[in-house]
Order: C-alpha cells, then structure tokens, then sequence
C-alpha cells in the first residue's frame, strides 16, 4: 500500500504553522532571539567524523563543516537546517553521492518544495518512504527520491513522519505580546493621550464627526506635538480618557511572554537577558548544552548517521557528532587546566592537546605520557604479591637464631 502525506499532515495544520511559524514570527523579538543563539551556536560547533578506530574521515568532516555544496558554507548549511526545523517544524536537504554512493554535496531544500511523502507498508509497518520534490525552474515537475538521500530533520514529531513547530504553542502568548506592544506604542505615538472626547456644539453627521476627528489627530498627536498648548474654538472642549500609568508600567515591563518563549524553546533565561539565581558559568554551560542544544543537535546526528553512510557496516562502524567542549570551559585558564589533566591522564597526546589550543604538531608529540606514580591494576597486584612475601622473609631472617659452634675441650 501506498500513502500519501502532506508535510504538515492537513490544510488547518498548514495555516496554522504558516502563520506563526514563518517570517511573521521572527518578527517577535523574543523569537528571534531565541532561534538565532540556538542556531548560531550549534552551527559554530565543529563536526567530527570518526570510525571504530577513531580514525577521522577528512572528507566528509570537510563536506559538513566547511563547504557542502558550491553556494553555502557548512556553518550556513547547519544554521538553515535548526531555522527550518524550529520555524516550521521541518528541515530538508538532498543527498548528493558519487558512483560508490559517497556524499558529495548537501543541498539545502526548501519547505515549499515537498509537495508530499509517500510511504509504502504492508498489513503490519512501514516499508518504505520517498519524497515527491518539487524541481527548481518553472517546469512545476516534480521528481521522487528516496527516504535515504533526502536529509529530514523534524526535532519534535509525534508520528516519525513529519515534524511540528513549537511555535505553535505559543499562538496566544504572540498575540498578547504583540498586542500590549501595540497598545503601548500608540500610547506615545498620540502624543502620550490614549484618546480622548471631543464635544462641539451643534449637531454633526458621520462625515462632519470624521472630519473633526482627522484634524484634531493631524493637530495634536505624535511626539512633537506632546504636551503643546491645545488651542480650540468656541463652543467646543476637549475631555481626555486618564488611563492608569500602572497598567503601562505593566505592559512594558512585563516578561511572561517572554518566560513563555524560552519555556518552549528550552532556552534558560539568562540567554534570554532575563537576571536569575546565580550560577557558576561552568554549571550554565552544562545545563545550557544538556537541556537546550542537545535535542537538537541530536537530531542532526540520528539523521546524519543513519543517511550520509549508504553502507549498514558503515553505518555501525562510523560515527557523526557535534564537538560541544567549547561548553566545557569557562575561561582559558580553565580550559588549559582540564586539557593539561587529560594529556597527564593519558586521555590525549600532547598534539591532540596542542590542536585543542590551536597550536600547531610538534615532533614525537602523538605519543601518550603516563605519570610514574600510576601502574597497572595487574602489575600493582603482582608487585604487591612480591612486596608481601618479601616482608615474610626478612621476618623470618630477623627472628631465626644464629647457630653457634659446639664448645668442646681439649683431651
């Protein structure tokens, strides 16, 4: 069987995210803030590509850091893909591979290009997904390609097929903000009077009433004119509408809206510039990598794993992963104490403790020291062994009485 599956599932659902997940919603500063220090972040995290003998594969390591395609480069390519994912809940990028099915180029696909997914089962489970694309130019072709050459990062789903924006569930919280914003804005901009009466002698239909209106807002509203003297003809007063500054005061300084964001989006909120309890920057960074980043970065690196290698042993043998230790440091004191640690520890060469510092190789550096105080387990056992029976013998040959010569005469 055959099914077909619009990317977000149905129309409403299409409206829905559209409307609060597009350009419209990074127009919300609170939103722009939060989506661009998670997708700068991650995109400035370097990538490593290991395989079971941690031997770094050089070329896709490039590919995926430095230039994936001809037109982007990897920290462009990685930022897309985290914007994408949050804004619209999606993020797609085509596979690229040369006759032996190794990836060549990464190219980034935009959301209204994936007309549907197809995906065929049988009675019991899925057996196979392709993607109809939309092609570029004005053909309106579409071609299909299969499930393991298209890159389909969707950090929060709920069916495995498509993905949906967290931005939808702050629907209600966008529009209060923007709303309060609004209000607090043509506040000021009628010449700090929220608006106000008008009483004028005579009788006046809907166009004369207009008319007065007009002129009094072209007369008297925006900050130029703020606090003039209102000069007004005979027969006519002016009462304005006092609000309570309270009420002002609460709109603009309030940050519930903007808690709300950073609780969607998992961002704490001194990434938000909102003041908390104090924390060691060490414990921020900790916290910021394990309940923000991750969930992010770790669906790049399922995806990335489970598509860029064509082949399962492949698969299984090599491994894609975010380098997240520039986390780990919290001053340059700090980060030359804990490399120190790690080469001492045999953890890291020399070299591979110079490349963290930037410094460039330096000759016999690729071997591991160890420190004389530390053996191993199996030779401390035997030493020990040989230690104890030592001390057994001299005992022994301290308590063991001297023979002495037989004293005998002389006949």
């Amino acid at each position: 069987m055959t099914h077909d599956v619009l990317p977000f599932g149905n129309i409403n659902e299409v409206i829905r995210a559209t409307e609060y997940s597009s350009v419209k919603a990074i127009e919300n500063a609170d939103i722009f803030t939060a989506i661009n220090t998670i997708a700068s972040d991650i995109s400035s995290l370097p990538i490593k590509v290991t395989d079971g003998s941690y031997n770094n594969n050089l070329e896709l390591e490039y590919l995926l850091n430095t230039e994936p395609n001809s037109v982007l480069s990897g920290k462009n390519f990685i930022y897309i893909l985290i914007v994408n994912s949050i804004l619209n809940g999606n993020a797609y990028a085509q596979i690229e591979r040369d006759e032996n099915g190794v990836p060549v180029g990464l190219h980034y696909i935009s959301n209204d290009r994936v007309q549907n997914i197809k995906k065929k089962s049988n009675s019991s489970f899925n057996t196979e997904i392709n993607y109809e694309i939309r092609q570029l130019g004005d053909s309106g072709k579409t071609k299909s390609i299969p499930s393991q050459d298209i890159l389909h990062i969707k950090p929060f789903t709920t069916d495995g097929f498509i993905g949906r924006s967290p931005l939808i569930a702050l629907k209600d919280d966008i529009e209060t903000q923007s709303n309060s914003k609004k209000f607090f804005s043509n506040f000021f901009k009628n010449g700090t009077q929220s608006g106000g009466i008008i009483k004028v002698a005579g009788d006046l239909n809907s166009d004369d009433k207009e008319a007065v209106r007009e002129a009094w807002q072209q007369a008297n509203s925006g900050s130029d004119n703020a606090h003039k003297i209102i000069v007004l003809d005979e027969g006519t007063t002016y009462d304005p509408i006092k609000v309570d500054t309270e009420i002002l005061k609460l709109i603009n300084d309030s940050k519930h809206n903007t808690i709300q964001v950073a609780k969607v989006l998992g961002m704490p909120l001194h990434k938000m510039k909102i003041e908390t309890h104090s924390v060691s920057l060490e414990q921020a960074n900790s916290d910021y990598v394990i309940n923000t980043l991750n969930s992010y970065i770790s669906a790049l690196e399922s995806e990335f794993n489970r598509k860029l290698f064509a082949d399962k042993a492949l698969r299984q043998n090599n491994k894609i992963k975010f380098n997240t230790d520039v986390y780990k440091y919290s001053d340059a004191k700090t980060k030359v104490e804990n490399i120190r640690a790690q080469v001492e520890l045999s953890l890291l060469s020399i070299n591979e403790g110079r490349e963290m510092m930037n410094l460039p190789p330096i000759e016999n550096g690729d071997r591991y020291i160890q420190s004389l105080n530390f053996m191993d387990s199996e030779l401390i056992s035997e030493y020990q062994l040989k230690r104890v029976s030592g001390i057994q013998k001299n005992a022994v040959d301290e308590n063991k009485v001297p023979e002495e010569p037989l004293e005998g005469g002389e006949e």
